[in-house]
């Protein structure tokens, strides 16, 4: 858990019963996962009524996101949001209660709020996970420059998040650097008889599924439908209780509706006050719409985008559809979301 939390927390013990608290933290502590109980107790007894958004620029020996909450026992209904920009003026945003503070500093930021028609989450249609540093390392001693000559055999692509972009795989397009040596087309092998434990990994892992990147603007993940690319931390893994269904959950992961949940749900966890880093426990509880022919269409448009690569009117037209699957027919949160896209 991030210190400043519990500072935060601290400070209701500093003032009288009718004081104010007014203490500058990270962005992160809004929307980070383990402060969550933190911010609960904080709304119960000394609830936010007004925060200052600071931003990247406030200290120059320490760059990062910064902002206050200003905490007192009155009771509002709406927070006042000041920004250190002077050319942002002063605004008012719902306050949200139960400790959901990325709701609020998403609001600040003009993400959308959305009304959509909501079915199931994803953990009904999948298992969520996250790998320890334990599958790092064994990678590290495993990659190798595809076409290197080796007596190793080869058993896939490795996947790390800097070749995750929306519906993307830059697998040989871009090169990225992992353990500490760049790769223009890295992929995985292996000895005759690797150990226990990385053999049943790899076994874990070769299986249909999706990536999902972290650090991002907008959810950002590709489809492995056959199992064959082997992902890196902090990549997280979503396998799909139904595989027939990989195309359809992707869809939804890549919707405007999905990057405006994850900015909701983890704003100002990121490098920036932009970026969110989800975790796979919070994508559990990902939206998903009721099954519709819009859904059907939306799974198709993204396997096309993947298969064939994306321009941008295709991802228009992909963020159109899927709107409607879940209800939307909101021309700004389809604008923001091409906005934010890389």
């Amino acid at each position: 858990m991030d210190e400043s939390a519990l500072f935060l927390l601290a400070s209701l013990n500093m003032v009288r019963k009718k004081g104010t608290v007014c203490l500058i933290i990270p962005t992160s502590v809004f929307g980070a996962a383990s402060a969550r109980p933190i911010r609960e107790h904080i709304d119960g007894v000394m609830p936010m009524k007004g925060l200052w958004v600071g931003g990247r620029d406030v200290f120059t020996a320490a760059k990062v996101d910064v902002l206050a909450p200003i905490l007192s026992a009155e009771r509002k209904t709406s927070v006042d949001i000041y920004f250190q920009k002077s050319e942002m003026p002063p605004t008012e945003v719902k306050r949200e209660n139960n400790g959901s503070w990325g709701a609020i500093l998403a609001n600040a930021l003009g993400v959308p709020t959305i009304d959509a028609a909501i079915e199931k989450d994803l953990q009904s249609e999948a298992t969520i996970t996250a790998d320890f540093r334990d599958a790092y390392y064994w990678l590290s001693e495993r990659v190798e420059e595809e076409g290197f000559q080796t007596d190793r055999k080869k058993i896939g692509k490795l996947a790390t998040v800097g070749l995750v972009d929306p519906l993307t795989f830059n697998h040989g397009k871009k090169e990225v650097r992992f353990a500490k040596t760049k790769y223009s087309q890295p992929v995985v092998v292996t000895e005759n008889n690797p150990p226990n434990n990385f053999s049943g990994w790899l076994q874990r892992r070769r299986v249909p599924k999706i990536l999902v990147a972290t650090q991002t603007k907008v959810i950002e993940c590709v489809v492995d439908a056959v199992g064959d690319l082997i992902p890196s931390t902090p990549l997280i893994i979503i396998q799909p209780t139904n595989p027939n269904k990989i195309w359809h959950l992707a869809a939804a992961l890549s919707s405007p509706v999905g990057a405006a949940w994850a900015a909701s749900e983890a704003a100002g966890t990121g490098l920036g006050a932009n970026t969110v880093r989800l975790r796979a426990s919070q994508l559990n509880f990902f939206p998903l719409p009721a099954r519709t022919s819009e859904w059907d269409r939306a799974a198709d448009l993204a396997h096309s985008i993947q298969t064939e690569g994306g321009s941008g009117k295709a991802f228009r037209d992909f963020g159109l559809v899927i709107n409607s699957a879940y209800g939307i027919e909101d021309d700004d949160l389809l604008e923001w979301w091409i906005n934010r896209l890389p």
